[in-house]
C-alpha cells in the first residue's frame, strides 16, 4: 500500500473510535487498543507512516478519547498513566537539551527546527492528557516540558 492509503486506514480508524467512543463496552478498550496499535505498526513497518508521527497520533487519539469518555489505569488507549509513560519514553533528547537548542531556534538549521517541532507536537496533547488527568503524572516529569512548551516553535 501506498504512503496515502496507509494515512487514509489510520484516519478511518482514529475517526471511529472517536465517533463511536461513548458506544464502545469498557470492556473492549483493550481490544481497540491493540487494535490501533497493530494498524500504526503495520503502517510504520511498511513504511507508510513515520513513528514519531505514530507516538503524536497515539497521544492526541488518547487525549480525544480521554475527553469523550472516561479516564482509566488499563494500558488501553484510555489510560493516561500510560500516555505520560510513551510520551517520556518516546523523547528524542532531555528536556534541558531541547532548552537549549530552543533558545536558538530562529537560527537553528532545518532539521533541528522540524526537530523540536515534533517534540511539540507530543508536549500538546500530553499537557492536555494531564490537564485532564494529574494523577497521570505522579513524578512531576512533564512539568519541565509544560514550561518549555511557549518556547518551541
Amino acid at each position: 500500500m501506498s504512503k496515502q492509503e496507509w494515512l487514509s486506514i489510520i484516519w478511518i480508524v482514529e475517526k471511529g473510535l472517536i465517533e463511536r467512543a461513548r458506544d464502545i463496552p469498557s470492556d473492549s478498550w483493550a481490544t481497540y487498543s491493540e487494535l490501533v496499535d497493530r494498524v500504526w505498526a503495520m503502517a510504520v513497518s511498511a513504511g507508510g507512516h513515520d513513528p514519531a508521527q505514530a507516538v503524536v497520533n497515539r497521544l492526541r487519539l488518547s487525549f480525544n478519547l480521554i475527553d469523550r469518555v472516561s479516564a482509566r489505569a488499563d494500558g488501553s488507549l484510555l489510560d493516561p498513566g500510560h500516555a505520560v509513560k510513551l510520551f517520556l519514553r518516546s523523547l528524542p533528547m532531555s528536556v534541558d537539551e531541547a532548552a537549549g537548542r530552543a533558545a536558538h531556534w530562529q537560527s537553528a538549521d532545518i532539521s533541528v527546527i522540524r526537530e523540536l517541532r515534533r517534540i511539540k507536537n507530543m508536549v500538546t496533547p500530553v499537557l492536555a492528557i494531564v490537564d485532564i488527568a494529574p494523577d497521570a503524572d505522579p513524578g512531576g516529569d512533564v512539568k519541565p516540558w509544560r514550561e518549555l512548551h511557549p518556547a518551541l516553535p
